[in-house]
């Protein structure tokens, strides 16, 4: 399922446990979520989240903290995650499972 508002997107989808390192989650991931450059730092990707967890109703969420661009702070991007409530599950991958 995406997302989308002008200022960007967000696709959220039920967690394919198949996938390796997904075999024993179930809930929702998020898959991407995307803020174009020039509305960045103005609660832009904060209001997205808002609207996956509204779509998510109770399911756990689950993300892959992984910097899409290079301009993109992978610490920053983990602290982000974790100021909106996010844990890590699983941090012995090279980019953590993040969930909520």
């Amino acid at each position: 399922m995406r997302i989308e508002i002008t200022e960007g997107f967000i696709d959220i989808n039920e967690i394919d446990n198949t996938e390796e390192g997904f075999e024993n989650l179930k809930g929702m991931m998020i898959d991407l979520l995307y803020v174009k450059p020039e509305f960045r730092q103005q609660g832009i990707a904060r209001k997205l989240l808002k609207k996956a967890y509204d779509y998510a109703e109770n399911n756990i969420i689950y993300l892959v903290a992984c910097p899409k661009e290079k301009n993109i702070d992978f610490s920053d991007l983990v602290d982000f995650y974790m100021s909106e409530g996010f844990d890590i599950e699983n941090a012995d991958m090279p980019y953590p499972i993040l969930y909520k």
